[in-house]
């Protein structure tokens, strides 16, 4: 997404069509591409796809028509390069780091769930037959810790190695992938680089299941909202990205889960929830 000084920048130097391919290019990921493309005209930027003042001046010293053409030639010859999706790794890393800040990298005893929680938010409670939940028993058996101790929980954290740790978060991954992305949107969002949409959508789903992570994102595109994810709601999906910025998407996301999480405040259940759900949701737009 252009940053507001940015724009003024180009509304500065560029009008019309030049404009509005600029800000095409900008907000669908391609900024990489446009840098790469500048290099060969004799630029010297570093290809990090951030919209800097080196890019936006390099670029007022080149006709724009010229930039296009060899960017055009590198995307038919590569075109994947148009997707500037993240590999396998950074979409593990991605999620997980968000995941690290909110549902702590720690064992910790749930009282509503009446058992631990691992590192990476997985509830024993909902999760005891799960790959994940089976790979930790064996830890605290390992350790002689009491997994439904309150105090005790906590123990196990000191004594954790290193590749046990590393296994948990692989195996926390793992469940998530499965139970808690529908592959389309994943493909949708990240090849249209709607990084923080797709971050917004796993924290709902992993929050409050798969079918309300699907819901936050028909409510979104204005569609049917059933958590049922069709052809329907891919195609207007791919509709919506191609006419939207990734900022647009992700606070209909958001505005989804706080109307909902203001449903679920009405019940004196869950307002101990509340401060935890409205600022994670803070935290995503």
């Amino acid at each position: 997404m252009i940053k507001n000084k940015n724009l003024e920048y180009l509304k500065k130097h560029y009008g019309g069509v030049k404009l509005l391919t600029l800000e095409l290019i900008f907000n669908k990921g391609l900024t990489r591409y446009l840098q790469a493309a500048l290099n060969k005209l004799g630029e010297s930027l570093v290809v990090d796809g951030v919209l800097g003042s080196a890019t936006l001046i390099a670029l007022s010293t080149h006709e724009l028509e010229k930039v296009l053409v060899v960017m055009n030639d590198d995307l038919k010859e590569n075109p994947s390069l148009a997707t500037n999706a993240m590999g396998p790794k950074g979409i593990e890393d991605l999620v997980m780091s968000f995941l690290a800040d909110w549902e702590s990298t720690k064992f910790h005893y749930n009282k509503g769930e009446k058992s631990y929680t691992t590192p990476y938010g997985v509830y024993r409670y909902a999760q005891s037959n799960t790959e994940i939940i089976k790979y930790c028993d064996t830890l605290f058996a390992k350790y002689g810790v009491n997994r439904n101790n309150r105090l005790a929980v906590k123990k196990i954290n000191a004594l954790l190695t290193h590749e046990e740790k590393l296994k948990i978060r692989a195996l926390a991954w793992g469940l998530y992938t499965v139970k808690y992305m529908d592959k389309n949107i994943k493909k949708v969002l990240l090849e249209s680089n709607f990084r923080k949409s797709f971050l917004s959508y796993m924290s709902n789903s992993i929050n409050g299941g798969l079918s309300r992570g699907n819901k936050s994102i028909q409510d979104a595109i204005g569609t049917d909202v059933d958590g049922k994810i069709g052809s329907n709601t891919i195609k207007l999906l791919l509709n919506t990205v191609i006419k939207k910025t990734d900022n647009i998407i992700n606070t209909g996301i958001l505005d989804y889960m706080a109307d909902f999480y203001s449903i679920l405040l009405k019940k004196a259940k869950f307002k101990r929830f509340r401060n935890g759900w409205f600022n994670r949701i803070k935290a995503l737009r």
